[in-house]
């Protein structure tokens, strides 16, 4: 398989669209399955035993697994920027930071589709959180909002939006003949977990597999199973919509996504360098073209291909919507990367950037190398984000 990483995947596969000339029938759909805040062993087909995920299964089974598949930050808004964008954090200015705004000339992956034809939407969370409005988007980065009807969630913590409901409604507003690219944003399993929800609906805290940075209680144990969960919440979504493809004669001819943003909500997790920080789970399938039962061990990332140029992503008429200044990275990535290890210590590799108004910033990039030093750690700096930009407009944060 040629998969060197996902945004690779979705650029070539805008590409193919755009330079198509066959009919809207010969031209695949796109599912984008993301869920909130899941580190990749927590699903079923990478083994674990405290979770089932039996639709994220199914995607893997009939296409291909990886296990190697890496976020391009640990944090929600820069890795879906980064993600929608094909460029890396330290690439798309302020949309490469949580929670502030996107640049209108970077352009996502819905947006040009939906030039060249696509029916386009998103449900549930798309890009942030963050004010998308300030910088004159009219539209999330996703696409437009796909998200009226609502279910009674079953258990605390878990979102009012029914994803699967809202993507059948999708499908019944989409023009017969008409290729869509849909954006399933789940907000599970983001904390808050509704407390001891995981033994009361009887799973067993003897399954659970504690990361060994993590103290090994009853307590945290719990935890864990409290946020497996919400990870089977996204999972059943997933599943109908799958079925619903399925029952529309749509499946074979759509190509199924299914990731997260960054690692779950735990100490030296989410918002961390470390494994399960940024090592996400991943499954593709494209049952017409991608033969079913592949498992790929091949370091994948959500940020744009390892050692490659960036991915430029010029709007349906040819126009590139980067206007003034740079966002090429005066320093390559190195290339011959060791192998990833858990646990390991992190390292940044910092950059200078040019942006728009001439200057130059020392920029932290979002990439964390794996170096040889098993069980050593090392935190970093308290101040290893990207730098603040007080120029900045005053802006209001989505949830």
């Amino acid at each position: 398989m040629p998969f060197r990483g996902l945004i690779l995947l979705l650029v070539s596969f805008v590409t193919i669209c755009l330079s198509s000339r066959s009919g809207a029938a010969d031209r695949p759909n796109i599912l984008l399955a993301i869920s909130d805040d899941q580190s990749w062993p927590h699903a079923s087909a990478y083994g674990c035993r405290a979770v089932e995920t039996p639709a994220f299964d199914r995607v893997a089974r009939e296409g291909v697994l990886f296990t190697n598949g890496f976020a391009a930050s640990p944090g929600c808004s820069p890795c879906r920027a980064a993600l929608l964008t094909g460029r890396h954090c330290w690439q798309i200015e302020q949309a490469g930071t949580h929670a502030s705004d996107f640049p209108l000339k970077y352009a996502t992956f819905p947006e040009i589709l939906a030039g060249a034809g696509y029916f386009v939407a998103y449900t549930g969370k798309g890009w942030g959180p963050g004010n998308f409005r300030a910088m004159g988007r009219e539209n999330n980065p996703a696409g437009p909002a796909f998200s009226q009807i609502t279910t009674k969630p079953p258990h605390g913590g878990i979102g009012k939006t029914d994803y699967a409901a809202n993507f059948a409604a999708f499908l019944e507003a989409k023009p017969e003949g008409q290729p869509f690219c849909f954006w399933y944003g789940a907000t599970e399993p983001h904390r808050a977990f509704e407390k001891g929800v995981g033994l009361k609906v009887g799973k067993d805290p003897d399954l659970v597999e504690v990361p060994p940075f993590l103290p090994d209680t009853p307590e945290v144990r719990s935890d864990i199973l409290d946020y497996c969960v919400e990870i089977e919440w996204f999972d059943t979504h997933l599943g109908r919509m799958l079925e619903t493809l399925e029952a529309a004669g749509e499946l074979d001819n759509t190509l199924v996504i299914v990731t997260s943003d960054n690692g779950m909500a735990f100490p030296r997790a989410k918002a961390n360098g470390y494994e399960y920080g940024i090592h996400m789970p991943l499954a593709i399938s494209w049952p017409e073209r991608v033969p079913a039962g592949q498992e790929m061990a091949t370091r994948s990332s959500t940020g744009r291909p390892h050692g490659g140029r960036p991915c430029r992503l010029r709007r349906p008429d040819g126009h590139d919507p980067e206007r003034g200044g740079s966002a090429e990275p005066e320093h390559r990535i190195p290339a011959g990367r060791k192998e990833h290890r858990r646990h390991h210590r992190i390292r940044r590799i910092r950059p200078r950037r040019r942006i728009a108004d001439g200057g130059v910033l020392r920029a932290r990039a979002a990439f964390f190398l794996a170096v040889s030093q098993p069980g050593v750690s090392d935190p970093g700096d308290a101040d290893a984000g990207l730098p603040v930009r007080p120029h900045l407009p005053p802006r209001t944060v989505a949830g």
